[in-house]
């Protein structure tokens, strides 16, 4: 008969001499890591440490997400601490661990720091120029309406929105009297950032660099970029990072700025303003162009374009968003519905509105709420609707 030894209660075993060993575990402990000041928000980059000897650590996922693999005998007592630059490091949380039995610690929240006022916010270098880079510090959260434009604007009245003041801008006389608008070729926002208000950066006109919207950004706000990059003839890029908790961008956002080309948008979009990204020059230039799922709003003219002689795009447009529909026979509604007119125009001396793209692929939801009429004045003429599912189904004129 074969004989086989079992771990003990106390969590021991013997090896073939009849000697006593600790039995070994392992255990995984989950949980997130969230903004104490926007619940549910989980943060990426921040540092997880468990009270091991020596410490075990792990850094969250874009969704604020942790893993830790812990080895044991038995059960063991041990607390957790989060930390990540720009927070409050958080209180020890105590937590059991039993054998293998995985642990999910939920939630701990870091609460953020303090922001920087005043001159601190910011930076301008190098210093005396004659150009600039223009960086906004770590640690800051919200932009204010009109704060970093190079002159003095108006912006709307938060207590009135039929009524605008003026919005005190921090770079004001910093760059001089001639060319203030020229003198700014880079912006930097630190990753803290969470909203970008009205007219936040508007005709900073000679950025040539690479325009990132940190992911921690949730909001855009109307005319925010607007004009940036615009003397520049062989425009800069704009990134929009996939792991984005982007939800708005407000009407003319990045009109007629640093935007050469846009291809793609991140999921966690809702609302995309009026000529959010109108063009005088150069319109979308992906062959694959993809508007995300959770999409409710697209308002007119969000990618229109206008010049003399439009290239076409060979490519294709997916509305991914089931949301962007209209009741169909419905004539007190707006013929578009949620979808704004001329969304993707190219307007040319003499011509009807052309639309860039050679297949327009819709969700089933769309597909079945508009008719070609509807969607050649959303779109303009050109180019083929079909299902998205099934794109031999395509519509054709009523």
């Amino acid at each position: 008969m074969l004989l086989t030894s079992c771990p003990s209660p106390g969590g021991t075993s013997t090896d073939g001499g009849g000697e006593t060993k600790p039995t070994t575990y392992t255990a995984t402990i989950t949980g997130t890591v969230q903004d104490a000041s926007r619940p549910g928000v989980g943060l990426s980059r921040a540092t997880v440490s468990a009270s091991t000897t020596p410490a075990t650590t792990a850094t969250t996922d874009a969704n604020g997400a942790f893993r830790i693999q812990v080895t044991h005998s038995g059960s063991l007592s041990l607390t957790l601490t989060a930390e990540k630059a720009c927070y409050e490091t958080a209180s020890p949380k105590t937590i059991t661990i039993v054998n293998n039995t995985p642990y999910n610690a939920k939630a701990i929240e870091l609460t953020p720091v303090p922001e920087p006022q005043g001159s601190e916010r910011f930076s301008l270098t190098p210093p005396g120029g004659p150009t600039y880079i223009l960086t906004i510090a770590d640690c800051v959260r919200t932009i204010a309406a009109g704060e970093f434009t190079p002159t003095p604007v108006k912006v709307t009245d938060p207590n009135d929105p039929a009524a605008e003041i003026d919005a005190p801008t921090r770079l004001a006389g910093l760059l001089g009297s001639s060319g203030q608008n020229e003198k700014v070729t880079a912006i930097i926002l630190p990753e803290s950032l969470v909203s970008i208000g009205e007219k936040a950066f508007r005709n900073h006109q000679n950025v040539s660099a690479k325009l990132t919207i940190p992911a921690s950004v949730e909001s855009i706000g109307k005319m925010s970029f607007q004009a940036v990059g615009i003397t520049r003839s062989g425009r800069a890029s704009l990134e929009i990072p996939p792991n984005s908790k982007l939800r708005e961008i407000g009407d003319s956002a990045f009109t007629e700025s640093i935007v050469g080309s846009i291809s793609s948008l991140p999921p966690t979009l809702e609302t995309i303003g009026r000529g959010a990204f109108y063009q005088q020059v150069r319109g979308i230039q992906s062959t694959n162009f993809i508007i995300p799922e959770n999409v409710t709003s697209i308002a007119t003219g969000a990618f229109a374009v206008s010049f003399a002689a439009p290239p076409r795009v060979s490519g294709k447009l997916t509305i991914a968003s089931p949301n962007l529909t209209r009741t169909p026979a419905d004539k007190t509604q707006t013929r578009t519905g949620t979808l704004g007119n001329y969304l993707f125009k190219v307007v040319t001396a003499g011509t009807k509105p052309a639309n860039p793209f050679t297949t327009i692929a819709l969700h089933e939801a769309v597909f079945n709420s508009y008719t070609k009429d509807d969607l050649e004045f959303i779109f303009g003429t050109g180019g083929r609707y079909v299902d998205i599912r099934d794109e031999t189904r395509q519509l054709i004129p009523e």
